[in-house]
């Protein structure tokens, strides 16, 4: 079973020392004696379930993709508490009496647990994955019992005795919030899917310069996984098309395109600004303020992969008006991206998704979106048959370029 090691994850709140940033020591198991004492770094994993409310990677599919099926360790034995995940020249069966932790037996592998690194299982679903994230990673001088070994009946009778394990843990409100944030906005992605996040996918690929003469239909087909794949040697997430992970759109994918789309908008941003200020159309922050349209009670650009309060204030406005539909998640995502891009072109701020500050909500948008008559009834459907012409302009533009080429 694949191993989920806390170590790497950023919301551990128990920091790592000097010792154990610096490397390991390998474990040497002693040939004259089955018991032995040694200094462990210890980690956690947990078994996710399909009905969490929240993830550490955003959803089900990716979490169990890192975590295997978490039903059984390595040797086929059921999870359970005190289930150790330890390096192969530990025998299954071994016993290690760990502090804090109680006596806990080997049964489980990992490709990162080696040297003197131990995985520690702490339950299943959201309890497992907060008692995982709050243990953190932690040294602890251990006892280890080789198999054969006799164990003490002193610690076989407090086996768990005030046992973490047992204990409940609650997380800091904040950290549940981010934890919840990132799972509504982020799902895993493989061929075989479809529906608009798969279009999503395929619209940031083009972005990016990947899947060109591809229109976005929303089915992870063969040439968005070889787009994706490309991306992914390229930015090094990969080393080749046969490499695990090849295809899959993951949390370190996802956050990668991230980076790169954000490095791109900043590029669009400064552009879109050097523009306002050639053509005289700087917006003011008076004039911001627009002719009786929704009154936004902030000034900045947004753009791809922001998280705050000012994105779900922008995606509440842009639900009235019909563009964006969706939860209020309060991460300008593709799909609030998308929305930006809807209203630039139904009140013509741009002409295409090629367009400099497409998807960007900067401060054209932000005074078109604020001279935006709220009490009008008629205004969402005004402004989606609008976009619909637009769309149906672009359209043939492209279909009579395309027989000019023939």
């Amino acid at each position: 079973m694949k191993k989920f090691i806390t170590a790497l994850l950023a919301l551990s709140i128990i920091v790592p020392s000097a010792k154990a940033a610096t490397g390991l020591e390998a474990l040497a198991i002693p040939q004259d004696s089955l018991t032995f004492e040694w200094d462990f770094v210890t980690t956690a994993y947990y078994s996710p379930l399909a009905d969490q409310s929240y993830y550490l990677l955003g959803d089900f599919d990716a979490e169990k993709r890192l975590n295997g099926n978490g039903t059984n360790g390595a040797d086929g034995t059921p999870v359970e508490f005190g289930l150790i995940a330890a390096p192969a020249n530990m025998p299954f069966g071994t016993k290690i009496y760990i502090p804090g932790i109680g006596l806990g037996e080997v049964h489980d592998r990992g490709g990162a647990i080696k040297n003197s690194r131990i995985d520690i299982w702490m339950g299943k679903g959201e309890s497992g994955l907060q008692r995982a994230l709050s243990w953190g990673k932690q040294e602890k001088h251990c006892t280890v019992y080789l198999p054969g070994a006799t164990v003490p009946e002193a610690i076989l009778s407090k086996k768990f005795e005030n046992s973490y394990l047992f204990k409940e843990v609650n997380l800091p409100a904040n950290q549940i919030t981010a934890l919840k944030n990132n799972s509504i906005s982020f799902h895993s992605l493989k061929k075989g899917d479809f529906g608009q996040e798969v279009t999503d996918l395929q619209t940031m690929l083009q972005k990016l310069g990947y899947l060109t003469g591809f229109t976005p239909n929303g089915v992870f087909g063969d040439q968005t996984e070889k787009a994706l794949i490309s991306l992914q040697v390229k930015e090094k997430i990969i080393t080749s098309a046969d490499s695990s992970g090849a295809g899959y759109y993951g949390p370190k994918t996802a956050a990668k395109m991230q980076e790169l789309a954000r490095l791109n908008d900043n590029k669009q941003v400064l552009l879109a600004s050097a523009s306002d200020i050639n053509t005289t159309e700087t917006v003011s922050k008076q004039s911001d303020l627009g002719t009786g349209g929704p009154v936004l009670d902030f000034n900045e650009t947004l753009t791809l992969g922001m998280q705050s309060e000012n994105v779900k204030e922008l995606q509440t406005v842009l639900n009235t008006l019909g563009f964006y539909q969706g939860e209020f998640t309060g991460y300008y995502g593709l799909r609030t991206s998308e929305a930006v891009f809807k209203f630039q072109l139904a009140y013509n701020i741009l002409g295409n998704k090629d367009s400099t500050g497409a998807g960007i909500f900067g401060p054209k948008t932000r005074k078109a979106l604020q001279d935006v008559p709220l009490d009008q009834e008629d205004i969402a459907q005004a402004a989606s048959d609008k976009l619909t012409l637009v769309y149906d302009m672009i359209v043939l533009g492209e279909a009579v370029a395309e027989e000019a080429k023939e």
